[in-house]
């Protein structure tokens, strides 16, 4: 009787069905099916020149109970705990418990480390489904993006065990879209916001980094940094970088000059009076300083009889746009003259007669107590 190839017996030519004989090529045949899955499995995860899979998924639980359901029981065997790698490519709940290989858009697909055990020592023979070839390779090229289901079948001529593995290719990573900036422009003390506008064709996560005159997307501007600035401003989706350069304008502000306190001031009358203001400007502006009354224009009052008094005189400074002002306190005093006699130059009398002073006056312009005597 010819041998007759099985996916679940082996029978042999020439050999009765004894229970002794037919157990132990149960076993050997079982045997040789759990070593080769395993090692299906593992070659999902084998490192090959184009890619490496991280991980891959154990046995489903239904392949798991076949297989351990045909062996002999005094015979172990348990599917190894591996875990099944993260992809962002959506796979159907029916494929998620196959192994799986995952490579990269544009590489090699191979299944280079492919190893079984033949317990009678048979060679192995492989077939693979398509889009594979005849040796297990299949070169991907942009679009292949997706998921496949494959099935690899393992031959010792004798019986056959067929392993399905699901095959992920990953897009290419596409590189961010990076949008030009317009420029930025403030003036000096006000706050710079860089605002970049960027995409990710794969929806990746988006870092921002800033080199050049600053270094964040946010700084408040300082009165010493007006001109033109650029700083560069660099997307990553982690593995992709795109820069680009925005321009930012700073303004000179102008600053109001300040005008230094001017302390009260007290003269007399017939003084003159000379006041210089000084101030200072932020910008080294040049400046200009005005007086208002009593001062003349340039700060000077020539004080005279009368003037005694309070005044108060406004005094300012500018930078052609800008001004400062300060009120200066100033006190008049009065200053003592003499007294003024008033009366004839002469008196004529006789001789004998009363000498009489009543026609000479005095007077003293600060109305000031007078002592008269005569000699």
């Amino acid at each position: 009787m010819m041998a007759q190839k099985s996916k679940r017996k082996i029978y042999i030519a020439g050999r009765d069905s004894a229970k002794d004989s037919d157990v132990k090529i149960k076993r050997e045949t079982m045997r040789f099916w759990v070593v080769l899955i395993l090692f299906l499995i593992a070659a999902c995860a084998a490192k090959t020149p184009t890619g490496t899979l991280t991980s891959e998924a154990p046995l489903s639980a239904a392949d798991e109970e076949r297989v351990l359901a045909d062996i002999n029981p005094t015979l172990e065997a348990k599917a190894a705990e591996i875990t099944k790698p993260e992809t962002s490519i959506a796979i159907p709940d029916e494929y998620l418990d196959l192994p799986r290989k995952i490579v990269q858009e544009g590489s090699l697909v191979e299944f280079s480390n492919l190893k079984a055990v033949d317990p009678d020592g048979d060679p192995i023979v492989y077939k693979y489904s398509q889009p594979l070839n005849e040796n297990g390779m299949w070169q991907t090229r942009k679009g292949d993006a997706g998921w496949r289901v494959i099935t690899i079948t393992a031959s010792d001529g004798k019986s056959e065990v067929e392993q399905k593995i699901l095959l992920i290719i990953e897009g290419e990573n596409k590189p961010p879209t990076l949008y030009d900036f317009e420029n930025i422009n403030v003036a000096e003390g006000e706050m710079i916001q860089i605002i970049p506008k960027a995409n990710d064709p794969d929806g990746d996560k988006l870092t921002f980094t800033y080199e050049g005159w600053i270094s964040s997307d946010t700084y408040k501007t300082s009165f010493n940094d007006a001109g033109i600035h650029l700083v560069t401003v660099t997307v990553s989706d982690g593995i992709h970088k795109v820069s680009k350069d925005v321009k930012i304008i700073v303004g000179s502000k102008n600053r109001a000059p300040i005008l230094d306190e001017l302390e009260p001031v007290t003269i007399k009358e017939f003084d003159e009076l000379v006041v210089e203001a000084t101030a200072t400007d932020p910008d080294g502006d040049e400046l200009t300083f005005t007086y208002g009354a009593p001062l003349a224009p340039n700060g000077h009052w020539k004080t005279k009889k009368g003037d005694v008094g309070a005044y108060e005189a406004l005094v300012k400074v500018s930078d052609g746009e800008l001004e400062d002002s300060f009120t200066l306190q100033i006190s008049v005093l009065g200053t003592n003259t003499p007294p003024v006699i008033t009366g004839p130059n002469e008196i004529v009398v006789i001789e004998g007669d009363t000498v009489s002073l009543e026609k000479i006056a005095v007077n003293d312009p600060e109305m000031d107590e007078v002592h008269v005597t005569y000699s």
